[in-house]
């Protein structure tokens, strides 16, 4: 027999196979983290904007003499003129390249959506930036609502019958001590 070095053929496709099996696992985990990057990159961006138009109306404000109203064209305006600045005046860098995040404004309602890295789910965001509200996840081309806002439902307090007094929480004994109690009556100052 000879003395042959190297690889079985056996060996080297168990290889081939594990990183496969790998590759596999890790592209779609790789994949979500990128989409979800650049849609967050979105919305930062679209933060970032509404920041630099409230400077600029408060610039616009304390450098008129007479008083500028704040209204839905006057923020278009502001909005406008922020996405057009290339220097950086109001503190709006401009949108995330990487991400190719596009900024759009329509009569005060602005639209961010992100282009690469977000082949699924949420696309981007929308805000109107004289509503105050916060901002609304949307679906490809900013067509509307993807889903429906999720709200919070409140909590109902549990009705308390009549009679019983609801018992106060105490902390559990330590081991060593004997477990706490209330006083009946509480010490009165002298």
């Amino acid at each position: 027999m000879r003395n042959a070095k190297g690889f079985t053929l056996v060996e080297l496709m168990v290889v081939v196979a594990v990183i496969g099996i790998l590759a596999a696992i890790a592209i779609p985990y790789y994949n979500n983290y990128k989409r979800t990057a650049c849609d967050q990159a979105a919305l930062t961006d679209l933060f970032n904007l509404k920041a630099a138009v409230q400077k600029k109306l408060t610039d616009d404000i304390l450098s008129s003499s007479a008083v500028v109203a704040a209204d839905q064209a006057a923020v278009s305006a502001a909005v406008d003129a922020v996405l057009a600045d290339t220097t950086g005046k109001y503190g709006f860098p401009g949108p995330t390249q990487k991400c190719g995040v596009k900024l759009t404004n329509s009569n005060g309602v602005v639209t961010a959506t992100a282009s690469q890295g977000t082949d699924q789910g949420v696309l981007g965001w929308t805000l109107d930036m004289a509503g105050g509200k916060e901002p609304v996840a949307v679906a490809s081309g900013g067509s509307g609502p993807s889903k429906p806002p999720i709200t919070p439902k409140p909590i109902e307090p549990k009705p308390i019958e009549p009679g019983i007094e609801p018992s106060p929480v105490l902390p559990p004994p330590s081991p060593g001590r004997p477990p706490a109690t209330l006083p009946r009556e509480l010490p009165q100052p002298y």
